[in-house]
């Protein structure tokens, strides 16, 4: 954490901080007072960046069988596609 940065450069800080690792309840705090409807946006663009790099980069937990199959038996894929579609969700 930067001491004396300055409030844009601390708001991106605390932005984030929030999209890769969470906030504690003090940094939560302080961004609460420090953002607006553009920062916001932005938050919100660097956590699905961030999720978009956790997904592409590292190890994941195999889905649930309840969820796999709930979100199978949604898929508008049928026959083999769908076959390809839950081989890519093991």
């Amino acid at each position: 954490m930067i001491e004396h940065a300055l409030p844009a450069d601390r708001l991106e800080e605390l932005l984030v901080e929030r999209a890769l690792f969470g906030l504690g309840d003090e940094d939560r705090r302080e961004l609460d007072r420090m953002s607006d409807a553009s920062s916001d946006r932005f938050g919100e663009e660097l956590e699905a960046a961030a999720a978009a790099v956790a997904l592409a980069t590292g190890e994941h937990e195999p889905m649930p069988e309840h969820l796999r199959h709930t979100v199978l038996s949604q898929s508008p894929a049928t026959g083999s596609a769908s076959t390809t579609h839950a081989e890519r969700l093991e």
